[in-house]
């Protein structure tokens, strides 16, 4: 696992929840999570060096499934032979605590690369 991947996702959400002390509400879960020691997602990065993690956004429910996903940029990916074109994860919400192998999405979410090399996409 990629801590780095799991440190960014968590300060991005720390950041997007302001400077509250009160504990983050994550849409994956149910109640109040506090995000020093429960995270309810981790997103190990495709391949050393891709930087997965790097820009974190919660773009709402783009699948449609009710509930919140995750859009997570790895601008450093040498996509399909095209170095450091960069790649973008669209992680499908979870009802239940887990891990996502940004490798291998699968039905888990969408890829998405950068066109050419250098794209950081």
């Amino acid at each position: 696992m990629r801590a780095a991947s799991v440190v960014a996702a968590l300060l991005a959400a720390v950041a997007a929840a302001g400077s509250s002390a009160e504990p983050l509400l994550l849409p994956q879960q149910r109640g109040r999570v506090d995000l020093g020691l429960e995270a309810n997602l981790a997103l190990p990065g495709a391949l050393p060096g891709d930087e997965a993690g790097e820009a974190v956004a919660g773009p709402g429910d783009v699948t449609g499934d009710g509930l919140a996903d995750l859009l997570v940029g790895a601008p450093s990916a040498d996509a399909n032979g095209r170095p450091l074109s960069g790649s973008a994860f669209l992680v499908s919400g979870r009802p239940a605590p887990g891990t996502v192998e940004l490798s291998v999405l699968g039905p888990a979410g969408l890829r998405f690369d950068g066109a050419s090399a250098g794209d950081r996409a």
